[in-house]
């Protein structure tokens, strides 16, 4: 390696120890100088070393008044009480203009600046040094003298009458970062602890309203709550079926105002669901239609209790069998397995005779989601008569549906 410096040039020269490799070295515009390799089995330029080896570790690349910080993007940030003197530079990401404070000093004014201690910084040592016993005689030091902008102490007095730079902020575990002590205005004290009053008070008030807020929501939901259970008093009866009274029935259906059909069950009149777990009910007999992409056939009335959907799916979970089977040919099988299984258990969870038994909504979300796992759904006493033969399903229907409009 030779250097050749004159009055007209200076350069470097060096010889490769590696046959066959090239080197270069670059250095960017931050100020990092690298040295790059290229071997004949390397697809492109490979980085090999590079000093500083941090970007925080580069003179000057935060510019003034600023602290590099490795761990956070950006980089770089003004000290507390500056601001970037280029803000559109700043904002594009070139942060070698640095920071400005926003209030000057007033030291001349009679009124005392004050310190703000910034822990677990690095700093270079371009400060000046004086001969002081304490920490007091250091900091009366640098407050007696307008140029001084900051001082730290450490078995020692350094103050900062020029330009601060290189400012590094280092983990709150690191052993060898130190406590700068920062000059700030007076007035500039005064107004973050005026700014910290209005964000207390903003904070506080905003508490006390959220949470008369909640009080008042939890008083109407307890209200809706005994209103519904007083409008919808009814009696379960044998096989969960539920009686409601005439007048439920009238409120729910608005006086039985809209018609919707008739036929061998009697008439349907447009109302508002009187039960939550009856709306699960219903989810459950439509998540079954949803997997089989057909409606749900009527076990006696139709084509057969032997080709009645929900009891294929309550036979298959319960037998460990392919739930493949049992999806709407149309999908091509295009599901995850394991969500079809949560999906046929759900349904099977929702049509339970006793509704005391079927999820609410939110568990049903819960299910579907894998938040929860209720297990395999007991076989429900509907399904076992229609197992039985449609002898005894008919007696149970027929029962049933005297006992509902008794």
């Amino acid at each position: 390696m030779t250097y050749v410096s004159n009055e007209n040039e200076s350069y470097l020269t060096y010889a490769s120890a590696i046959p066959n490799t090239l080197t270069r070295f670059v250095l960017n515009a931050s100020g990092q100088y690298n040295q790059f390799v290229w071997r004949s089995n390397f697809d492109g330029w490979r980085p090999l070393w590079a000093r500083p080896t941090q970007q925080c570790e580069v003179y000057a690349f935060c510019g003034p008044y600023s602290i590099c910080d490795q761990q956070q993007e950006p980089l770089c940030a003004c000290l507390e009480g500056f601001e970037p003197k280029m803000a559109k530079g700043w904002e594009l990401g070139d942060h070698t203009g640095g920071c400005a404070r926003r209030v000057p000093l007033q030291c001349d004014d009679g009124e005392k600046d004050k310190f703000l201690v910034m822990p677990n910084i690095r700093f270079t040592e371009s400060a000046k040094s004086l001969a002081v016993d304490t920490f007091e005689d250091c900091e009366f030091a640098c407050l007696s003298k307008c140029s001084c902008n900051a001082f730290a102490y450490d078995n020692g007095c350094l103050i900062w009458e020029a330009d601060i730079y290189n400012l590094q902020q280092l983990a709150s575990n690191s052993m060898t970062g130190r406590h700068l002590h920062l000059r700030s205005a007076a007035s500039d004290w005064v107004g973050t602890r005026g700014k910290a009053k209005r964000n207390t008070t903003l904070i506080v008030c905003t508490t006390i309203a959220a949470f008369i807020t909640l009080f008042a929501l939890v008083l109407v939901i307890l209200w809706k709550r005994r209103s519904a259970s007083d409008a919808g008093s009814f009696k379960a009866v044998e096989h969960s079926l539920v009686l409601f009274k005439h007048r439920d029935l009238r409120s729910a259906t608005k006086n039985f105002s809209e018609k919707l059909g008739e036929g061998g069950f009697g008439t349907v009149y447009r109302g508002e669901a009187i039960t939550t777990k009856a709306d699960v009910f219903s989810y459950g007999m439509l998540l079954f239609e949803v997997i089989s992409g057909r409606r749900n056939l009527h076990p006696l009335l139709d084509e057969g209790f032997d080709d009645y959907f929900p009891l294929r799916v309550a036979n298959t979970i319960y037998q460990g069998k392919n739930v493949l089977t049992l999806l709407d040919d149309r999908l091509e099988g295009n599901v995850i397995v394991e969500e079809l299984i949560r999906a046929c258990k759900v349904a099977c969870w929702c049509i339970q005779d006793d509704e005391k038994d079927r999820p609410t909504m939110g568990q049903v979300i819960g299910i579907l989601e894998g938040l929860l796992d209720m297990g395999m759904p007991p076989f429900t006493r509907f399904f076992q008569l229609l197992q039985d033969g449609p002898a005894k399903s008919r007696v149970h229907l027929e029962i049933s549906s005297s006992d509902s409009r008794a």
